[in-house]
Order: C-alpha cells, then sequence, then structure tokens
C-alpha cells in the first residue's frame, strides 16, 4: 500500500511540475507574438552586431594610436600619456 501512495504522490508532483512548465511556456510564446518579429529579422540584427563590433575594434584601436602619438607630446612636456582622455572628441 505505501508504494502506491509513493507513486501516486510522484504522480501528483510530476503533475504540478507539468502545468507549471506549461505555464512557462504559454508565457514565452506571448512574449514572443508580442515582440512581433518579422522573418529575416534575426539576420539583421545579427549583422547590425557585427557592425558594432567593428565600430567598437576600431575605436578603441584609434584610443591606442592616438595614446601612443599624444604620449611622445605629453612626454617631451613632463608628462604621462593619457588614453581615452577626451582629446579624440575635440575636448582637451
Amino acid at each position: 500500500m505505501r508504494e502506491v501512495e509513493r507513486q501516486a504522490q510522484r504522480l501528483r508532483e510530476d503533475t504540478r511540475q507539468a502545468e507549471r512548465e506549461q505555464g512557462l511556456l504559454r508565457h514565452e510564446v506571448e512574449q514572443i507574438d508580442l515582440a512581433g518579429l518579422r522573418p529575416g529579422e534575426e539576420d539583421e540584427l545579427n549583422a547590425a552586431r557585427g557592425r558594432l563590433r567593428n565600430v567598437e575594434r576600431l575605436r578603441a584601436a584609434v584610443i591606442v594610436a592616438y595614446a601612443a602619438l599624444a604620449g611622445d607630446e605629453d612626454r617631451r612636456r613632463g608628462r604621462p600619456a593619457r588614453p581615452g582622455s577626451g582629446r579624440l572628441r575635440g575636448r582637451g
């Protein structure tokens, strides 16, 4: 009899877990529907992300190059180079 009770308890727990998962999946489907994605949008977003990564790499390279160039000038003036000091944006 105890074995039957244990099995019944496991079945109830499994049922509750399945109901929780079903609710979560319904919510996720609803969120996807509300996002209003259109065909090809993911590819467009991935391409834009790639362009932004390239821009970030270029920006970092410019900062390093500028710091190297400014470092020579700063050393002549007795100051350490200051990468990213804001002079790249016309301030300084």
